[in-house]
């Protein structure tokens, strides 16, 4: 069964991009207007929505991002995204270590 989503985001600039999104199958898409998106590179609009942010959604269809997560589940799409998220979880709690070693420096070298 076919399923596609349309969102209308605002961009940087001010400019409001197309983020569609369609699945087929085990096949799970996402595309953009931005000039990130039209070269199929790491575009932000898809990825805010797929995480479920919806702080740059201009279009009134709030509830549809959280038909998202379902649309993609059992996709590649999902396994990477879920690959994503532990990766930058992990980041996140390498840079509170590396903060606090700073700081347990910055204390060494003053006592």
């Amino acid at each position: 069964m076919d399923q596609h989503l349309q969102f209308i985001v605002s961009g940087e600039q001010g400019e409001d991009h197309v983020v569609k999104f369609s699945r087929d199958g085990t096949n799970f898409t996402g595309t953009c207007t931005c000039d990130a998106g039209k070269m199929e590179m790491y575009c932000n609009h898809v990825f805010r929505l797929l995480a479920g942010d919806v702080s740059h959604l201009v279009s009134d269809n709030t509830d549809h991002v959280d038909l998202l997560p379902a649309m993609a589940a059992g996709t590649d799409v999902a396994d990477a995204l879920e690959n994503l998220i532990q990766a930058e979880n992990a980041l996140a709690a390498t840079k509170r270590v590396v903060a606090n070693c700073k700081s347990a420096l910055s204390r060494a070298l003053h006592d």
